[in-house]
């Protein structure tokens, strides 16, 4: 074999082994004056004088095509909160792909402290096909009744 095809080879390999890709990815924004374009261009905005505040989670699927076969298809979200309260969203999904998002705004951010760490479940009917956390989640460990750790 020719070095230059031995190149090609291994160059081909390399490109290949790169080309997969996430079935599930979760990312959190802060949400304030930024997001208004008249915050950068310096035009009047009365929404700048009593800006909306808070956090947006966003969830991105791509899922392979055999999963369309399989029961309902949903994603399981946990969110913990910086007040350690914890709360489950259900997701259906209805197409292969997709992007949903999830906004804590203005009180509920003040009284939760905005999200700390979350995790999803990607589901057919109970049985899980994917998992995808963030860095920070862990598991709670309660001790007793009625207090977690």
């Amino acid at each position: 074999m020719s070095g230059s095809i031995r190149a090609f080879l291994l160059a081909l390999c390399i490109l290949l082994a790169g080309c997969c890709k996430n079935t599930l990815e979760l990312y959190t924004e802060f949400l304030g004056v930024e997001q208004y374009a008249s915050y950068y261009i310096g035009t009047p905005d009365p929404a700048l004088c009593n800006p909306d505040f808070g956090q947006m989670l966003v969830v991105k699927w791509d899922l392979p095509s055999e999963y369309l076969c399989y029961g309902r298809i949903h994603i399981l979200v946990t969110l913990r909160y910086q007040s350690g309260k914890e709360e489950e969203i259900d997701l259906p999904l209805c197409k292969r792909s997709g992007t949903s998002s999830w906004k804590l705004m203005n009180e509920n951010f003040l009284a939760t402290g905005g999200i700390a760490t979350y995790k999803a479940v990607l589901m057919s009917d109970s049985t899980p096909l994917s998992y995808w956390n963030q860095t920070l989640w862990n598991e709670t460990i309660s001790v007793g009744e009625g207090t977690d750790l």
